[in-house]
């Protein structure tokens, strides 16, 4: 039976003393880019596969950020648009 995406959750758990955190998912991309790492750098990304069908890995705690978008002034996006417009019109007249 599939879950509803309310009941898909990751968890992520580790603490002060340890080197490393536990990831728990069951969101897909997340899931596929974990099994790359796993693949790529054995031994830093570990996966215990669960009977529960939602796999664990442990990574190293550094690999945990909270990465926030970057916030533009409306000043600084139509400065961006107006470069990249530059930009545009020169490849267009190459």
């Amino acid at each position: 039976m599939s879950k509803s995406r309310e009941e898909q959750e990751t968890i992520i758990l580790y603490n002060e003393a340890d080197k490393t955190a536990s990831v728990s998912t069951e969101n897909a991309a997340l899931i596929r880019k974990l099994e790359k790492l796993c693949e790529q750098r054995q031994g830093e990304c570990i996966k215990h596969e669960r009977q529960n069908g939602v796999d664990e890995y442990i990574v190293p705690k550094k690999w945990i950020k909270v990465n926030p978008p970057r916030q533009m002034s409306a000043e600084a996006k139509a400065k961006a648009a107006e470069q990249l417009n530059k930009l545009r019109n020169r490849l267009q007249h190459e």
